[in-house]
């Protein structure tokens, strides 16, 4: 209760206009307003607040999802969530880290290397001269122009991973019988991993390898990665799905190559194809 407000006192909320009594609105749930909220003491409570909650549960939620898969969605649906922060939330900064700090450009490419995309490549090349002799541009100029949207619409697009891998999620366990919702959870918290493993971890580890032992520049090829990336995640997967779910190890493993294999295709060849032709629109 604030001391120097008197909550029993009906209060007209500024927010919504409902006439209530206590500290928040029976309506909108705003809190009530007084003249300590605009003190510089309470701006550093909520600096205090929100540094101390978001490390706390930002934290905690980064540690769970690494160390324990399927942990987080397993209690965040089965209603422990307070401790955790919100899935998508999560999601979404760990998208815009990757957008910021990308030391991998794999799923952020410039403008050429959608010409070697495989089966795509020969459709966009022929966008690609067609747009810049409609516009007069030189390929360079072009591809200036091309690479500050693509950099906006991947932050959308990558929300495409959670909508391509949750209806895939319910059709592989659809005798588990549980609403999307539980599967979209599970959804955002494997590419949420993927993406921390595909800009952070394997990048960083392939950096202090080179710092290390220099010659393991020449023999640690694309290939090698790429195959790293798909182990790594298909062992997480594994696992996930076994806490989440509750099924036996080997369905766990089957079903885990099946989506594996799959998500690939869609993150290497149709995303990148999709966040061409999305950028196209607007460049």
């Amino acid at each position: 209760m604030k001391p120097e407000e008197n909550t029993l006192t009906p209060g007209s909320c500024a927010n919504c206009g409902n006439v209530f009594t206590g500290n928040y609105c029976s309506n909108c749930g705003q809190e009530r307003f007084g003249h300590g909220d605009k003190s510089f003491l309470h701006l550093l409570e909520e600096v205090f607040h929100f540094i101390t909650h978001f490390e706390g549960s930002f934290w905690l939620t980064l540690k769970t999802v690494l160390t324990s898969p399927g942990k987080m969605s397993a209690d965040f649906c089965g209603g422990m969530r307070k401790k955790y922060f919100r899935p998508i939330s999560f999601f979404l900064f760990i998208v815009v880290f990757y957008l910021v700090f990308p030391i991998f450009r794999g799923l952020d490419m410039k403008m050429d290397y959608y010409k070697a995309l495989p089966v795509f490549g020969p459709i966009v090349t022929r966008q690609l001269e067609s747009r810049e002799a409609s516009t007069g541009l030189s390929d360079a100029q072009f591809a200036v122009k091309f690479e500050d949207v693509a950099e906006k619409a991947s932050k959308g697009c990558l929300l495409l991973l959670i909508v391509f891998s949750a209806p895939m999620l319910s059709l592989t366990f659809a005798k588990k019988k549980m609403p999307l919702y539980d599967h979209t959870i599970l959804a955002i918290e494997i590419n949420s991993f993927f993406l921390i493993l595909f800009s952070l971890i394997l990048p960083l580890f392939v950096i202090v390898v080179h710092a290390i032992y220099p010659a393991s520049a020449a023999l640690m090829t694309e290939s090698d990665l790429v195959y790293a990336l798909l182990l790594s995640f298909l062992a997480y997967t594994i696992v996930a799905f076994r806490r989440f779910y509750g099924v036996a190890w080997g369905w766990s493993a089957l079903a885990s190559v099946a989506f594996v294999l799959v998500h690939m295709i869609f993150v290497f060849y149709i995303y990148k194809f999709i966040l061409f032709e999305v950028t196209m629109v607007f460049a």
